[in-house]
């Protein structure tokens, strides 16, 4: 099911139940009566309030704030005393004076932006909807005639309490309304995330552990878009996520593409928080655990073929078993929520929570006291208690996760060479029974097959998850998604040695270094072949002035240390096919010599810079 009509109108109301530039025409001008005429321009004769949008709002207001009284001793003229508070530090940031200001100006920049909406989705309520949440404040901001620019963004719901601003009252006021009259609190979360991150060799396996999880997240956010809204997610906001506009884009919104690099960046966390009807919860998070399960099982399946392509594997009973028993289970998905069969019963609530909480009635509880504080406003309901809501679903959550899904899943034979948990993919090499053979055979059939694709080093033996996470920005990401990403990133010792590499090259002129430097290089080229060089630091890069050090600035940074030939067994195992072992033994030699010349010269460049500079101190 996706949103219908009489929701997205609904939402549409929400969102503009509060024109966008609430706080400058306070006190001036009627802002329900200039949201209802903002509306008409998009919604004709259903631009109207009801009664069900101002109950939203009033949760969403006590969730954001202490609801002041409304009489004139605690009105702010923003205006006049333009201020914005940092919602976490409290820091006041004074704007100057907006008094000057044309309101005229101010609301013809909305009709502008408004007029320009309409015209392009009129008849869409859906489109209407999702530019109302993602388009809008933009259209504002790049309007030079308003001058306001990024203030726009800024412009607080309350100017009483200027820590958040109107863009946030409204969605979250729109996800209430969406939810309402029975709304509920969902929190999901995907794992492993630790194990699945941290299982890495290369900074390019770190990255693309985070993205392929922050995918999953978007594609588990999602189905709350689509069923609800994207406002629906009170954290994290979708709002200017890559991930989403790219999703707008597919729904016919004019949005901006996003860049590789806002592309490349995986940026969604592991869980999140909705706002849904109590009545879907069920249903909604089961639909959510399937497509998160579904999305990698794509993944690996976009892995796994496109290696028996280009590796020219045939289909075995043997390998499908090992793909399919790894992948099927290994994402965890939890999910917990809070519901509310009646939203006027705040007392109820109270009462259950301290239940729940093991608070009792001898315990002084602070809330207490803010609730009698909240009582000199409006009449506290029940979105003033929003962090004690989120707190009981959160703790619900931890206590779902400490009960481990467990399913029996046997890993016999040799293990990955990265996680060590799972064994190798294979077509099957386990019938003779005979270790050494078997492992040989296994050995083999990754050094001779598998290392065909430039990703994966003759040394390495993965499972189906590693090497699905090793390959899917190539084969999943930019061949099945068309993604347009960047993943290539300097390694660990690239990182590591970036210092190094600076300081050579900044005296590369002193002494014979240029020449200790070049030969150097090229021994390694001679003994590595195309795995000779990595992705250079930038602050490397830019520092060469000629092709010697753009060479050195390439060259990989695991070649920078002395033990970089210390295990002449793997060394061996990765050329066995491009020389004998006498010419290995003879360039092997030659670059453990090299490598201590240049070591030795760069420590007499080092001291000879030193009396240089002494000299010129006496």
């Amino acid at each position: 099911m996706y949103m219908d009509d009489t929701l997205l109108i609904k939402k549409i109301q929400a969102l503009l139940h509060d024109p966008p530039e609430k706080a400058i025409i306070l006190g001036k001008i009627s802002h329900e009566g200039r949201a209802k005429e903002i509306m008409r321009e998009l919604v004709g004769d259903l631009a109207t309030i009801p009664e069900h949008i101002k109950t939203a709002d009033h949760i969403a207001s006590a969730s954001d704030r202490i609801n002041l009284p409304k009489d004139d001793h605690f009105r702010a003229d923003f205006c006049r005393d333009p201020v914005i508070i940092h919602p976490l530090s409290g820091r006041d940031f004074p704007l100057g004076s907006l008094s000057q200001i044309d309101l005229n100006t101010i609301t013809s920049a909305v009709n502008r932006a408004v007029a320009e909406l309409a015209e392009k989705y009129r008849g869409n309520s859906e489109a209407i909807y999702l530019s109302l949440w993602r388009s809008l404040v933009d259209l504002l901001i790049q309007d030079g005639q308003s001058k306001l620019g990024q203030l726009w963004e800024l412009l607080p719901a309350d100017t009483r309490i200027p820590d958040h601003s109107i863009w946030e009252h409204k969605r979250v006021t729109s996800a209430i309304a969406g939810a309402l009259p029975k709304p509920a609190f969902l929190l999901f979360a995907i794992g492993p995330v630790q194990e699945f991150i941290a299982t890495a060799r290369k900074t390019q396996d770190l990255w693309a552990g985070s993205y392929l999880l922050s995918y999953l997240s978007w594609n588990a956010m999602k189905v709350v878009a689509e069923e609800f809204g994207p406002d629906s997610l009170i954290f994290p906001d979708l709002c200017r996520q890559p991930f989403t506009d790219k999703w707008l884009i597919e729904k016919g919104l004019e949005v901006k593409e996003p860049g590789d690099e806002e592309l490349s960046s995986p940026t969604l966390p592991n869980r999140f928080l909705a706002i849904v009807p109590a009545d879907s919860v069920k249903v909604i998070a089961e639909k959510i655990k399937g497509c998160v399960r579904e999305t990698f099982i794509a993944a690996c399946d976009a892995v796994k073929r496109k290696m028996m392509e280009e590796c020219g594997i045939q289909s075995s009973a043997e390998w499908d078993n090992i793909w399919q028993k790894q992948t099927t289970d290994f994402i965890e998905t939890y999910w917990a929520a809070t519901t509310f069969e009646d939203i006027e019963d705040l007392p109820g609530f109270i009462s259950e929570y301290k239940n729940l909480m093991g608070i009792t009635d001898k315990d002084k509880w602070p809330f207490d006291d803010l609730l009698k504080a909240y009582e000199k406003g409006f009449e506290p309901n029940i979105g003033t208690p929003y962090g004690q809501i989120y707190r009981l679903t959160e703790k619900t959550l931890g206590s779902r996760k400490t009960v481990r899904d467990f399913s029996q899943q046997d890993e016999p034979n040799h293990k990955c060479t990265l996680c060590g948990v799972r064994e190798p993919v294979h077509p099957g090499m386990y019938n003779n029974h005979n270790c050494r053979e078997e492992f040989g055979a296994l050995k083999g059939f990754w050094q001779e097959v598998i290392s065909k694709i430039p990703d994966i080093r003759k040394s390495e033996r993965l499972c189906s998850v590693c090497v699905t996470k090793r390959l899917s920005s190539k084969y999943f990401f930019k061949d099945t998604l068309q993604f347009k990403i960047s993943d290539n990133f300097p390694s660990v010792s690239m990182i590591a040695t970036a210092a190094f590499k600076l300081r050579v090259i900044e005296n590369i002129g002193y002494n014979n270094l240029a020449v200790a430097v070049d030969q150097y290089v090229k021994a390694v080229q001679s003994l590595a072949g195309n795995r000779w060089s990595g992705i250079p630091m930038p602050m490397v890069i830019r520092a060469c002035r000629d092709q010697i050090s753009k060479d050195f600035a390439r060259l990989e940074g695991d070649w920078l240390y002395r033990e970089a030939f210390d295990n002449e067994e793997v060394l061996w195992e990765e050329n066995v096919n491009r020389f004998s072992k006498v010419e290995f033994n003879l360039l092997l030699n030659t670059a453990r010599e090299k490598q201590k010349a240049l070591f030795d010269l760069i420590k007499a460049v080092d001291k000879g810079k030193e009396k240089d500079i002494q000299k010129s101190r006496g």
